[in-house]
């Protein structure tokens, strides 16, 4: 077994600042600290050019054992902490509200598990300690499974398999376009049997389109990815070369108008590629001509840019975290312009509208801010609500809800003019329980 080399001063400033990361809680465990170190080792050597500077490659375990063992030595805890009782019941409850039905996936049920979790941290930061969503997750599986909820085919309702054997013979006869629209179609039927059945355990998405193409296999039409042409290629690299040098906004609009012209380009028996496999044709050939991952970790930069727009909407700067959003993604743009002429783009993530709005959201609630300003309506929004609301009953057609947008705008551009702070999505959602209350339908 060879040697491993010793650590450079360089190497272990990376490690150190891992384990600096660590402690401070930038890093819920070792093994995300890990990941981090890995990357910026890896940075770390492309930088060195000549042969004395050029660094060994380590390991990902070599990488964890050095985090671990200065963790250690800084007095950081790198395993999972016991869970204790207040932390238990918790879990408890939402396996049990899983096991009983009330959710349909176990993914739903971790996510609410961890957006209470986060709240009660805030509260007690002595009992509720940091949990990963993975950890969450877990212990909530654990407990379902306790109290009679299963997944696998062992403990499946024969009425299940009878719907999933039809829809897959239904796929592999060809009267679906593809496994997924054969999924979604039995979901459909399997969300109508739940709701006849609450007994009945419950499938994911991900677990019908599995159970789907497994069954098609079985039954000798195997479902497998058509190989790319040399012609789709082609045009794959184009598109990722528009989308490298910004003429697209995102990946996914790239996808969208890649999709539409390999449409054109297919015949009319053969079914066309769809958005979701474009999309990872053309990130895998951005990726080559230096466009990075999209889910890569935010800059320093980019959280200073981030930061500095989410306190404008504490400080009234932004009259609400989706401008404050859009201001953001305006200066990132012009942020990655800069770095793509100078050849830098590889050090960072381009990132979409949808991404800043959500982080945007996220670190609003973060700095404390939980709603508007003015949450509750006054008399006088009352009496403007009610006035756009006889409006938009007299104008409404059946069955059609065009006018409802004139009438929100309207009512916030008189809002805003009264000295008020409302969107258009408050406006619009005032107007639509105002006349479900007017016609009993609320």
């Amino acid at each position: 077994m060879a040697k491993e080399p010793n650590w450079s001063r360089a190497e272990l400033s990376v490690i150190q600042r891992g384990v600096t990361g660590l402690r401070e809680g930038r890093y819920p465990t070792a093994r995300v600290a890990t990941q981090v170190c890995v990357r910026e080792l890896a940075h770390l050597r492309s930088q060195r050019r000549g042969p004395k500077q050029q660094l060994p490659e380590r390991s990902r375990s070599a990488v964890y054992a050095q985090v671990c063992a200065r963790a250690v030595a800084a007095g950081v805890n790198t395993h999972a902490p016991w869970w204790k009782p207040a932390e238990s019941r918790v879990v408890a409850r939402y396996g049990r509200a899983l096991a009983r039905g009330r959710y349909a996936e176990l993914a739903v049920a971790a996510r609410e598990c961890r957006e209470e979790w986060n709240r009660l941290a805030r509260r007690r930061p002595d009992v509720f300690r940091g949990r990963t969503l993975l950890a969450l997750r877990n212990a909530v599986r654990a407990v379902a499974r306790e109290h009679g909820w299963h997944t696998s085919s062992v403990h499946r309702d024969p009425r299940v398999d009878r719907i999933l054997m039809r829809h897959a013979r239904s796929l592999a006869r060809g009267r679906y376009r593809s496994g997924n629209e054969a999924a979604r179609r039995c979901s459909e039927d399997l969300a109508a049997l739940y709701s006849r059945c609450p007994a009945v355990p419950r499938l994911s998405f991900v677990r019908v389109a599995r159970c789907i193409w497994r069954k098609c296999h079985d039954l000798g039409v195997p479902v497998r990815r058509r190989p790319w042409t040399r012609g789709e290629d082609k045009l794959a690299r184009r598109y990722a070369r528009a989308l490298v040098e910004g003429r697209y906004r995102s990946g996914t609009k790239a996808a969208e108008a890649c999709a539409r012209e390999l449409g054109r380009l297919r015949s009319v028996q053969d079914r066309p590629r769809g958005i979701l496999d474009a999309q990872a044709r053309i990130d895998a050939f951005a990726f080559k001509l230096g466009y990075p991952h999209p889910y890569a970790d935010w800059t320093n930069q980019e959280r200073t840019i981030l930061e500095r727009h989410a306190r404008g909407v504490l400080e009234g700067r932004h009259q609400s975290a989706a401008a404050a959003a859009a201001a953001c993604y305006r200066e990132l743009t012009k942020h990655y312009r800069r770095l793509r002429e100078a050849g830098r783009l590889r050090s960072l993530a381009g990132r979409s509208a949808g991404t800043v709005l959500g982080r945007m959201h996220e670190r609003v609630r973060e700095l404390g801010r939980r709603g508007p300003p003015n949450r509750r309506w006054s008399d006088e929004e009352i009496k403007a609500a009610a006035r756009w609301l006889r409006w938009y009953d007299h104008y409404r057609a059946p069955g059609k809800r065009g006018p409802l947008g004139a009438a929100a705008s309207g009512l916030q551009e008189e809002l805003v003019g009264k000295g008020f702070t409302r969107t258009v999505s408050a406006c619009r959602g005032r107007l639509s329980s105002g006349w479900l209350q007017m016609h009993g339908l609320a």
